[in-house]
């Protein structure tokens, strides 16, 4: 009668062992999407940024990933006066991106898919926007 109570202990045990704890749930907020979405992107927390991030969004980050963005320590900057706009299924929220002494008013898109809201951003090669990240690249490698 023993070793039944004690398989039986073994096998609740070892049941209880397997559960794993699920991941926190994703923001879920234009805001709160946003605000960590962004500080994941700045930071190189790629695999949080693309848990946030239409097909489209994850596409750029794998893009910049690979072409454009080097290998950078990790830079002190903060995000301030997080604002969003929501309109429907979309929202653009603005920001202040701070570092050291710049600062720069930035904003990122975000569309509501199956509930779930995510960032929505995009880099066109044609766009002015991704041929100046490349001058910049380019000079941060000259310099070094």
């Amino acid at each position: 009668m023993n070793i039944r109570w004690f398989c039986l202990f073994l096998l609740v045990w070892s049941c209880q062992a397997e559960k794993k704890t699920p991941p926190p749930p994703l923001p879920n907020t234009p805001q709160e999407v946003a605000q960590v979405w962004v500080e994941a992107f700045y930071r190189d927390s790629f695999a949080r940024a693309l848990s946030l991030s239409t097909t489209d969004t994850k596409e750029m980050i794998e893009t910049l990933r690979k072409d454009l963005i080097p290998d950078v320590e990790n830079i002190a900057f903060t995000i301030s006066n997080m604002r969003c706009e929501v309109r429907g299924d979309s929202a653009t929220c603005d920001y202040l991106y701070s570092e050291a002494t710049e600062r720069s008013e930035e904003f990122v898109s975000l569309l509501r898919v199956e509930g779930q809201w995510l960032v929505d951003e995009r880099l066109q090669e044609d766009s002015e926007e991704f041929q100046q990240l490349q001058e910049e690249v380019r000079e941060l490698f000259e310099e070094n």
